[in-house]
């Protein structure tokens, strides 16, 4: 699974330095759990991220205290 999300943030990374802002892009995965691992890959390379649709994993008030 870390491999899967690590290529996200490498494309994601390559895009941004190609010209294509952040907010432009999107990632969509169908499993709710695949969230924690893709924000914790994205909190580690310092790319901005929104949960649109449903709850992030660190925003779920389980985890939350």
């Amino acid at each position: 699974m870390f491999d899967e999300t690590r290529a996200v943030v490498n494309e994601a990374v390559r895009l941004h330095r190609a010209g294509i802002p952040y907010r432009e892009m999107a990632v969509m995965y169908r499993t709710h759990w695949l969230s924690r691992q893709l924000e914790d890959t994205l909190l580690r390379s310092g790319i901005p991220y929104q949960v649109i649709s449903g709850t992030g994993f660190y925003a779920r008030q389980e985890i939350k205290d």
